[in-house]
């Protein structure tokens, strides 16, 4: 039947959406979102970005939340968080300092604010186009803190490889997506340093979503011993690393790995 196959995938695309659209609060917080779902997906079929951000409205723990999201990849990763659960963590005890690295916008960032409202949550982030909607995102929040620095190996500048998503860009050249003609300079600090002088010397919670870069981060980090819980991706094919190394930072821990 003709016109049977966009109809098949614009079904898929609201079947896709639609858990995340049920976080909406209320019906014209829905149907906003319905509309910049609809955008941000055309927008990435013509390879045009939009050049302002849109906003969806979603509840997180019982808080209404408000997150200015760019493109469908950023729209995404707000599902992976609140839908996927990627975050939705059994910890021994509630966390006091959590710390996000590659915090691109903040659903993470937000996600533990609304889930432990006591917590400091601090959150690297070097894309400076993505920190701008981070700190608009996690400012009703004053217990969170926008860095905009990468945590890498070691202190000083590094280089940023960026792709046509943020929530991809990478320290590491040869990521999904980046390109050398996109590289930006941006500020870097070890993890160690990063805990010692935002953290107050301690950390309970590592997140991590650093593409490609996390087996040289946490290898470099003298304190993982000291962390009760960690948790985030694994980009084997970039991070230098098996991902029998890379457990292999980790003795004392229980360490469970999902593949997809």
């Amino acid at each position: 039947m003709a016109g049977s196959g966009p109809a098949r995938r614009a079904l898929r695309s609201v079947a896709f959406w639609t858990p995340l659209a049920r976080l909406t609060p209320g019906p014209l917080a829905r149907l906003r979102f319905w509309l910049v779902a609809a955008e941000l997906t055309a927008r990435h079929k013509l390879r045009r970005r939009a050049r302002r951000s849109r906003s969806v409205g979603l509840t997180s723990h019982g808080v209404d939340v408000s997150f200015a999201v760019r493109d469908i990849g950023e729209l995404n990763g707000l599902r992976e968080v609140y839908i996927q659960g990627d975050y939705d963590l059994a910890v021994p005890e509630p966390p006091s300092v959590v710390v996000d690295l590659g915090g691109n916008i903040g659903a993470a960032a937000v996600y533990f604010a609304t889930r432990w409202p006591e917590a400091q949550v601090v959150v690297a982030e070097p894309d400076p186009d993505a920190f701008g909607r981070l700190e608009r995102n996690t400012s009703a929040f004053p217990r969170v803190r926008a860095l905009p620095v990468a945590v890498a190996e070691s202190e000083g500048e590094g280089r940023l490889y960026r792709s046509g998503y943020s929530l991809t860009s990478s320290l590491v050249p040869g990521g999904p997506g980046t390109a050398e003609s996109e590289a930006i300079p941006v500020s870097t600090l070890t993890l160690d340093a990063l805990v010692d002088r935002h953290c107050g010397g301690r950390v309970d919670l590592v997140k991590f979503d650093v593409e490609g870069a996390e087996y040289g981060v946490l290898r470099a980090f003298g304190r993982r011993d000291e962390v009760a819980t960690l948790v985030g991706e694994l980009h084997e094919g970039t991070m230098g690393a098996s991902l029998a190394e890379f457990g292999g930072l980790f003795p004392g821990h229980r360490i469970e790995i999902d593949t997809l």
